[in-house]
């Protein structure tokens, strides 16, 4: 079987609708695998801020979710995450109103090579859908997705080099931010990017570029060099962060690391609005670096583990989780063995924090 969904995949970079009839043995579906109204007194505040939304798809397939965006036009959620069984990681669209999948696509890179990696981030913006990985933004035209026959391979048009290890992304009043995972020994960042201010020491970056309808990419072309893309901002931020996002003017930060530890969500001042506390030279361009701290933290909740991407739909800050994936929920790795904790297999909207 694994034999002939190979075989079928490179048709698929061929013919695109190659993959047609056979959908329920790589397209994702919508359907719950957990109770997740069923969870511990722990995240009471996190539950009563707000309520489940669309159902993750492939939580009892080999889809492991990770990144979440929002196109408005149609009203569609759009997730990326790998497979557990070897498949190619892909990007889907999940219709807010029925639940339904209605686009899934399985990914490779610009010169046709499978793309395996973490698809750790997506965001949506007037032209394009942008995967963060592996210090890449990697890019795809909105059109091509729009336009994708379901369970087939696309490649992306463009790899842009990021000076972070790109775990996540997002866009915001017209700012694609990308940033870093960091929680040493495992997952270290650049010591570059190890920056302290009074008390407090960050790890992580997260990049910001300005926009604009100019280029294909949208990036300006100055920002492009040899080595990278030079970001127009830097946040610095603590370690185990999943995800970003910036709703009503406040930035939200999703952290989470293991499948049994608890989550949590914080939201911060808008420090862009206050002077950048330092400059720092990046591909050698000065940059300017705001901080998030203690001084800027203004709320935080504690969620179930294993948060994953943030995403603002109608100013309200949309959560996912991964910790339903059958990678987690029923591992078989012998050396890990351990279930997550109160799997969640829903995205979650918070409308009051």
């Amino acid at each position: 079987m694994k034999k002939l969904l190979s075989v079928l995949l490179v048709l698929c970079l061929i013919i695109p609708s190659a993959m047609a009839g056979y959908e329920n043995e790589s397209f994702y579906t919508a359907a719950s695998v957990v109770n997740c109204y069923h969870s511990d007194k722990a995240y009471t505040d996190f539950y009563n801020a707000g309520d489940f939304s669309v159902i993750i798809p492939g939580c009892g397939q080999d889809f492991v979710p990770q990144g979440i965006s929002y196109y408005a036009p149609q009203d569609l959620i759009i997730l990326s995450g790998y497979s557990s069984a070897g498949l190619p990681s892909t990007l889907m669209a999940v219709d807010r109103g029925s639940y339904q999948v209605v686009k899934q696509i399985f990914l490779a890179k610009p010169n046709g090579e499978l793309y395996t990696g973490h698809a750790g981030g997506v965001c949506v913006t007037d032209k394009n859908i942008f995967v963060s990985s592996d210090n890449q933004l990697y890019r795809m035209s909105l059109d091509t997705f729009l336009n994708a026959d379901n369970a087939c391979v696309y490649n992306f048009e463009e790899s842009i080099s990021v000076p972070c290890e790109a775990a996540f992304c997002q866009v915001n009043n017209g700012v694609l931010w990308v940033g870093e995972f960091e929680y040493a020994p495992d997952h270290k960042t650049d010591p570059s990017h190890h920056m302290k201010i009074g008390n407090t020491t960050n790890t992580g970056w997260v990049l910001g570029y300005q926009l604009t309808g100019s280029t294909v990419n949208e990036l300006d072309p100055s920002c492009l060099t040899a080595s990278g893309a030079i970001p127009n901002y830097i946040i610095s931020t603590t370690e185990k962060i999943q995800g970003f996002t910036i709703s009503n003017d406040m930035i939200y930060l999703s952290q989470s690391y293991g499948r049994t530890k608890n989550s949590t969500i914080y939201r911060h001042t808008n420090v862009l609005h206050s002077v950048p506390a330092t400059h720092v030279s990046v591909y050698g361009a000065q940059v300017p670096v705001w901080f998030l701290t203690e001084d800027s933290h203004h709320g935080k909740l504690t969620a179930p583990p294993m948060t994953e991407g943030l995403c603002t739909i109608d100013g309200k800050v949309y959560v996912s989780f991964e910790s339903a994936a059958s990678f987690y929920r029923i591992p078989t790795d012998p050396e890990n063995p351990t279930p997550a904790k109160n799997p969640v297999d829903r995205v979650f909207r918070l409308d009051t924090f």
